[in-house]
């Protein structure tokens, strides 16, 4: 969980014999105002997640979709412009303390993309659900945002301003 988290809400851990959990979660104008600063967004029109939590272990899988509406600045024109992104969720939780936590890697840790993702630990009482969706939109944001049909051009080199062009001068048999 995300010490400072601009948007939480506290769900706990599911039982097996409740079956899975729908959570609808929405939210609201201040959580996307906080959610925006938090990210460094223009603003946030949207933001909202269906999940499904289902106990797993002594913890839960947790499965769905966020949906977000926001407004970034161009990188290149620094003009605003519209992101829609829906994006996937899927994490496997435990609580903290669970005998099924992976232990803290000690030295260094080989990684394999086929390796499927260890548990994620969250505290005892249950799993921030809205925590988590916001986490899954930072991940999802591009570190270099880039509005529709905005292209690099390079400036044109002033090659008579340069020192380069004082040397072409100097040495051009016309002048």
């Amino acid at each position: 969980m995300t010490p400072a988290s601009p948007w939480t809400c506290l769900t706990p851990w599911p039982r097996e014999q409740e079956g899975p959990v729908q959570q609808d979660l929405v939210a609201d104008e201040p959580a996307r105002k906080a959610v925006a600063r938090f990210l460094g967004l223009e603003d946030v029109t949207l933001l909202s997640a269906r999940l499904t939590l289902q106990a797993w272990l002594d913890g839960a899988e947790i499965a769905g979709e966020m949906e977000a509406r926001f407004t970034r600045l161009c990188g290149l024109t620094l003009e605003p412009f519209e992101v829609l992104l829906d994006e996937p969720i899927f994490l496997r939780a435990l609580p903290a303390g669970s005998a099924h936590a992976p232990a803290p890697p000690s030295g260094e840790v080989d990684l394999q993309l086929e390796d499927e993702d260890p548990p994620e630990v969250f505290g005892p009482e249950g799993v921030d659900l809205c925590d988590l969706v916001v986490q899954t939109l930072a991940l999802a944001l591009d570190p270099f945002p880039r509005k529709p049909g905005a292209v690099f051009e390079p400036p044109q080199a002033q090659l008579e301003d340069s020192p380069f062009g004082i040397l072409a001068r100097m040495t051009d048999p016309k002048e």
